[in-house]
């Protein structure tokens, strides 16, 4: 599988990452290797989405944090509801990439993954306006990491998001394969072959 999801019952989720993983990080890395990963441009576009998984986890945790610092309620909710939305917005994408490579679901993700930049930037700003207030000395540690987080998700959210858009041919799936692979096929791949009829020119 390409993916460490939840539908291996005999599997905790740390074997399955360590036997994914253990064989890329092991494996020499080279001009060829790299020329390869980029070409498969599905791989890349899940390359991002794990590095997302990566940052997510940390926002989520400064903002957890930053619940017990910073004096503002309603920036409190801000960052609490945007940390809930960045979780539910994570499994769906990965049901999405994984089991529901339609064309109304990608671009759903699509659209979705924009406005998560969009509301990852906003809260960057309300944290940097915060940051540089003249009134208050000294700033929570936890704040300054949701502000460092959120232009980290508001950049690697539009990166897939254009990404996604740009190489949608090869994440949409349609009867098991990728538009992609079906535009390179030959016309006359999947057509039964007549006895006794001529054998057609291409």
């Amino acid at each position: 599988q390409d993916w460490c999801t939840p539908y291996f019952p005999s599997q905790s989720w740390f074997h399955c990452i360590n036997k994914r993983y253990t064989s890329v990080l092991s494996s020499p890395i080279t001009m060829v290797n790299i020329q390869e990963f980029l070409a498969d441009h599905f791989k890349v576009i899940k390359a991002v989405w794990f590095s997302i998984y990566v940052f997510a986890f940390a926002f989520i945790i400064s903002a957890l944090a930053v619940v017990g610092d910073s004096e503002s309620k309603a920036y409190n909710f801000a960052a609490i509801w945007l940390a809930l939305l960045v979780i539910a917005f994570g499994i769906g994408g990965t049901l999405v990439l994984t089991k529901y490579r339609t064309a109304m679901a990608v671009g759903f993700l699509i659209g979705a993954s924009f406005m998560f930049s969009m509301q990852c930037l906003s809260l960057a700003v309300l944290s940097g306006g915060n940051a540089a207030d003249p009134f208050e000395s000294s700033k929570p540690s936890s704040e300054k990491a949701v502000l460092a987080f959120a232009v980290f998700l508001f950049l690697l959210y539009g990166t897939f998001a254009g990404l996604l858009a740009w190489w949608r041919d090869d994440v949409v799936e349609q009867e098991g394969q990728s538009l992609a692979q079906q535009d390179t096929q030959q016309p006359f791949d999947n057509v039964a072959p007549v006895i006794g009829a001529p054998a057609p020119n291409v």
